[in-house]
């Protein structure tokens, strides 16, 4: 038996497009990054679940190869009450009224991956990912609001490795990763799936994401962490 992580050997482009339902664990936030800001969680505002989705476009270019590009939009927003009062990218917000929090770390990446092991039941890939972030965080209560987000547009590179392993020909388990860790932030990806083959053109999978990292800059500060729900479907033609 061997393993193939795409729907067909003979498929060179696969669509692949994921569901899933998110919870942050923190969130916090400081901006700007000195005596002049505060620092406050924006799961004390709220922490309700949320929806995201994501596209995957594959391109097999060999048999040890592949291209992906990734479009991940990552928005969620939050009603509720803080702490206390905080200041945030020059103006004041009360604890006495009710505030919305606006969040978006939204994704697009290119990944190219190279097939390091192609045995009879383990997959072991490793590659690259560039990194698009589009990070935006927005107070708003009472008619004002203060939105940072134009410096927190930029490319990362990220280190991708794809590891599966088949039980048979039909199910297999998926850990899939990109990650990347600097002195003053980091980024982490990962996604745990158990996979099922419905045949040449359709799979299905279903399990577990995490997305964490930040950032801690002398303009902001800015560490979340999500877990998620996943569902996804692959088609290859």
């Amino acid at each position: 038996m061997a393993l193939s992580l795409s729907c067909s050997a003979f498929s060179d482009v696969l669509v692949d497009i994921e569901l899933g339902t998110f919870i942050a664990d923190h969130n916090r936030v400081q901006i700007p990054n000195d005596s002049e800001g505060d620092r406050f969680n924006i799961n004390d505002i709220g922490a309700d679940p949320f929806v995201a989705a994501r596209l995957t476009l594959v391109w097999l270019a060999s048999d040890k190869q592949e291209l992906q590009v990734v479009l991940a939009p990552f928005p969620y927003t939050q009603v509720g009450n803080l702490d206390e009062d905080v200041v945030f990218v020059g103006e004041t917000f009360s604890k006495d009224e009710t505030i919305e929090a606006g969040y978006q770390f939204s994704s697009y990446r290119l990944r190219y991956l190279y097939k390091l092991v192609d045995a009879e039941q383990w997959q072991v890939d490793l590659g690259a990912t560039l990194f698009l972030r589009d990070a935006r965080i927005k107070l708003s209560q009472n008619g004002k609001s203060s939105e940072y987000g134009a410096e927190a547009i930029g490319v990362v590179p990220l280190l991708a490795v794809r590891a599966a392993y088949a039980f048979n020909q039909k199910w297999s388990l998926l850990l899939d990763t990109d990650s990347a860790f600097a002195p003053k932030g980091r980024a982490l990806d990962i996604a745990l799936l158990a996979q099922y083959r419905l045949d040449d053109k359709w799979q299905f999978s279903g399990g577990y994401r995490t997305i964490e990292g930040g950032a801690n800059s002398s303009k902001s500060y800015n560490f979340a962490w999500f877990n998620g729900v996943v569902v996804k479907s692959s088609y290859a033609w």
